[in-house]
């Protein structure tokens, strides 16, 4: 793996963890904004949205094409 695909690894990891550490106060988050990479080789997710339930990720994809719950907490990423 080169330095900067585990460096977005890291980084996303990172995101993911504090959003689920933070999950006492808001089961239901939506991270907006930021750049979702799949290491898989597909084509990075501009202005991405990540909803969360708890500890499980619910629904990835590009804003406007991801339902964003009503009572989700909304943070957002833009510009991390």
């Amino acid at each position: 793996m080169t330095n900067s695909r585990f460096a977005v690894l890291l980084a996303g990891c990172t995101i993911f963890s504090i959003c689920v550490a933070a999950t006492a106060s808001a089961e239901v988050k939506a991270l907006i904004g930021a750049t979702v990479v799949d290491l898989d080789g597909r084509s990075p997710i501009a202005d991405a949205v990540i909803v969360t339930d708890g500890d499980r990720i619910a629904a990835v994809g590009k804003a406007g094409d991801v339902r964003i719950p009503t009572q989700a907490e909304i943070v957002d990423l833009t510009g991390t």
